[in-house]
């Protein structure tokens, strides 16, 4: 057999090989990046986090007569659904559930509205409406930047703290616009 044609069986073994050893690695999840659970249970509380705000900013979207208020909902859902749905395909990756187990206590330390300030929501017109969105969305970003911030500091998957930090920025953007747009809207 030449020598040429000995050197093409063993580069495809040794590439054989290689192959089977990858496959065997990302099945045994050896490769996963390193998480804890502070990962998880921000990715779980956050996802939760965001849908609420989603939520909040559709009804703004369908119901307010505020078109700065209406661009920054649509801004809101186009950002955080983008956010939660990566945090959910890392969750999955993970093998962990996509949700958290929030109680009523958990859910305002994270600054998150309640049921009967939601059902607010839905029922209010116009002005009112624009008006309780404002004061539940910056109450609602400083509980999410709280989160964030601890997070970082405690998170071990980098790709997780870099949205994090990214959270932390946008946040802060909004409860700025939100506080000038509250001071236009009421006079202050």
């Amino acid at each position: 057999m030449p020598l040429a044609c000995n050197h093409l069986i063993m580069k495809k073994y040794i590439f054989t090989l290689l192959l089977l050893l990858t496959v065997s690695l990302l099945s045994t999840n050896l490769l996963l990046p390193k998480v804890d659970s502070a990962d998880i249970v921000f990715a779980q509380n956050m996802s939760d986090h965001h849908d609420q705000a989603i939520e909040m900013s559709f009804v703004v979207l369908a119901n307010s007569e505020n078109s700065n208020l209406r661009g920054l909902a649509y801004d809101i859902i186009n950002t955080q659904a983008t956010q939660r749905g990566m945090m959910m395909g890392w969750l999955q990756n993970w093998d962990e559930p996509l949700n958290s187990d929030l109680d009523h206590a958990q859910m305002e330390a994270m600054g998150m509205a309640s049921g009967a300030e939601m059902e607010r929501l839905y029922e209010l017109e116009a002005s009112e409406l624009d008006s309780l969105f404002m004061e539940l969305m910056i109450r609602h970003h400083m509980g999410g930047i709280d989160m964030a911030e601890i997070y970082v500091e405690e998170g071990e998957y980098d790709l997780l703290i870099d949205l994090a930090e990214t959270m932390i920025a946008g946040q802060r953007g909004e409860i700025e616009y939100l506080d000038s747009l509250y001071e236009t809207f009421t006079g202050n």
